[in-house]
């Protein structure tokens, strides 16, 4: 069975699994490692931290699934334009 990687959309508004929303604002390369993405993303609400905090995390943690809870991590739940 083949397997069909998440793509990550830039723009894209993602809702965590936690509930909180951000948005990805760039996918980038690790310098030390040019085949591993990170992508890029700011906090849409307050929370411990202020809203447009960024973060970054390897894009296949992005799109993989929340060890714990079992569900995705990021959910695409919009766009901004």
């Amino acid at each position: 069975m083949m397997m069909i990687k998440e793509v990550v959309v830039i723009d894209g508004i993602y809702r965590h699994c936690k509930g909180k929303l951000y948005k990805v604002v760039d996918i980038v390369y690790n310098s030390e490692d040019c085949k591993r993405r990170i992508v890029i993303y700011k906090q849409l609400e307050a929370s411990d931290f202020r809203v447009g905090t960024k973060w970054a995390r390897d894009y296949d943690e992005f799109i993989d699934i929340h060890p714990i809870l079992n569900v995705p991590r990021f959910v695409l739940v919009g766009r901004d334009f």
